[in-house]
């Protein structure tokens, strides 16, 4: 699905930035419509119905920040577990950093 795809997008360029200790200290990063739209060739509509979905399943927030104002998007990976183990069982553990 797009959101599995976005999210899979979401922690690659979650690592990276935290490898490159880029990653903001509150663990929001920057993720454009642009960006998204060039790599994974989604545009403003199906990025929407994606982000308001991971939202709602409490997977990530978003946070506008900046002049013009972009888009940051923090990673809840609690909330990605809990829900792995809701559906596979209770075998998945990871602590963040």
């Amino acid at each position: 699905s797009d959101s599995v795809l976005v999210l899979s997008y979401l922690i690659l360029m979650e690592s990276h930035l935290q490898e490159t200790e880029q990653l903001e200290e509150d663990r929001f990063f920057p993720c454009s419509l642009k960006r998204l739209e060039s790599v994974l060739g989604m545009g403003r509509g199906v990025q929407n119905k994606v982000f308001t979905d991971l939202q709602k399943r409490k997977i990530v927030t978003l946070s506008r920040r900046g002049m013009p104002a972009s888009r940051f998007v923090r990673i809840n990976h609690e909330n990605i577990l809990a829900q792995i183990n809701r559906t596979y069982g209770s075998g998945c553990t990871r602590k963040v950093k």
